[in-house]
Parts: structure tokens; C-alpha cells; sequence
């Protein structure tokens, strides 16, 4: 997939909520994207701008997994640090996908 496609995954994921924890405790896999190696110009200010407009959901998505030990672990074991995380997206075939910065 490209990074553009990725990008605008991750805008419309922290724009829409989609930050349902209960998805991703029952996900059969979980894929990390990072969104911040993927921004260059104007894809900065957007991402930085959804960030701020959603800033409650997004901790709320973070404190969610931080209180999940399994799911710290396994964002841990792809060096992901929870605070990074400001998005997720349920995939039709049950895995996950989270979006970090």
C-alpha cells in the first residue's frame, strides 16, 4: 500500500473515532503503521491538526490499551510506545490497524 493511501487511512481512522478498543482486544492480528515517517509538507499539518481535534478520543484509545497488558505487549514487541498511537481501524478480516506517530 502506499504511504499516501496509508496517510489518508490514518486521517479518516482518527477524524471518524474509529478508535474502538474493543476491536482491536479481539483482533486477529494487529498491523502498525507509522504516519509520521509518512508525512512530508501540508500531510504534517493535517495529521497534526486531526491529532489536536481529537485529542480526547485519542488518549482515551491510548489509556484503553495501556490498561490491557496483552495489548501493551504486543505493541511493545513491535516498538510501539502506547503514547504514540492515535488511531485504529477494524479490517473486514478481523485484524486491526494502528496508526502511530
Amino acid at each position: 500500500m502506499s504511504s499516501e493511501t496509508n496517510f489518508g487511512r490514518a486521517i479518516s481512522a482518527i477524524r471518524t473515532s474509529e478508535n474502538d478498543i474493543d476491536a482491536l482486544a479481539n483482533a486477529s492480528s494487529v498491523t502498525v503503521v507509522d504516519v509520521e515517517g509518512e508525512v512530508q509538507g501540508k500531510n504534517a499539518v493535517a495529521l497534526d491538526n486531526a491529532v489536536v481535534d481529537n485529542e480526547e478520543d485519542i488518549a482515551a484509545l491510548q489509556a484503553a490499551i495501556e490498561a490491557d497488558a496483552e495489548l501493551s505487549a504486543a505493541l511493545d514487541a513491535q516498538n510501539v510506545d502506547v503514547s504514540s498511537v492515535v488511531a485504529l481501524e477494524t479490517n473486514a478480516d478481523g485484524s486491526v490497524t494502528v496508526f502511530s506517530r
